[in-house]
């Protein structure tokens, strides 16, 4: 009586282990996974750029007046703007996605379309001021086409699309021009429909490190509608661009060191 379960026992750890053996590990399977070339090249720009560091970071920068902070870790991200608006304080915060604004203290009461235009804009900040960090986000879809010069310069070029995933503006479409030598990102474009749609072509300028990570400015041109992205380099050496604004971020400052 004894015996018995004892011999099925060892026969049911062996036909386990002979299982377990003959199965790849998920580790070998992680390894074996294909990373394209436009995932290497992000991967190499975020390097480049701080990598670990802001994935767990805690940042505050002023922005055409207003003060803006993120903590952006790993799973999850914290975003909030504080202004002054006709003698009140505003503070809009952006938890994982949940959008709340409250005016000297108090919980304002939003509807729909209230909420999707203060957390777009929001984040939209918040998001071009981490890029390329952001690149890595799984509703990115990305796509290498190749070398290009700009100012005698190599770069990679990688076309960013998004899945459904990514949010309602999901159809717009980005181009970004990385550093061959350095991997560094140093101009990008996008396609956007709201408002009647356009274009814009960002060139990065003023770069410097803040605890580690590469922070820049940019300058903001304007494409006509139905522009080529990839022309907008050559475009922007000749000059046929129109100036719209100069993206400044101002007092970047590291508030909590969370690495």
């Amino acid at each position: 009586m004894i015996k018995q379960p004892l011999r099925f026992s060892a026969f049911l750890l062996i036909s386990i282990t002979s299982c377990t053996e003959n199965k790849p590990s998920e580790q070998v399977l992680n390894i074996e996974k294909k990373v394209s070339q436009s995932e290497k090249i992000i991967q190499s720009s975020i390097e480049a750029h701080g990598g670990e560091k802001l994935f767990e970071s805690s940042y505050t920068f002023d922005f055409r007046g207003k003060n803006y902070s993120f903590t952006q870790k790993r799973n999850s991200s914290f975003y909030e703007l504080s202004f002054n608006q006709n003698d009140s304080i505003l503070l809009d915060k952006l938890d994982n996605g949940k959008f709340t604004r409250t005016i000297n203290g108090e919980i304002a009461q939003l509807d729909s379309k209230e909420i999707d235009q203060y957390s777009n804009a929001l984040n939209s900040v918040i998001y071009f001021t981490l890029l390329p960090f952001k690149l890595n986000d799984p509703s990115v879809i990305s796509d290498y086409k190749g070398k290009t010069k700009i100012k005698n310069n190599s770069y990679d070029v990688v076309q960013v699309s998004f899945t459904a995933a990514g949010g309602k503006d999901h159809e717009d479409e980005f181009y970004y021009w990385f550093n061959s030598k350095n991997h560094k990102m140093e101009y990008f474009a996008y396609s956007y429909n709201v408002n009647e749609g356009g274009i814009r072509f960002r060139v990065a300028k003023n770069p410097r490190k803040v605890k580690g990570v590469l922070f820049y400015d940019f300058e903001n041109y304007k494409a006509e509608i139905g522009t080529p992205m990839e022309k907008l380099p050559s475009l922007y050496e000749k000059g046929e661009l129109k100036l719209l604004s100069e993206i400044i971020n101002e007092n970047i400052k590291i508030r909590k060191a969370l690495f």
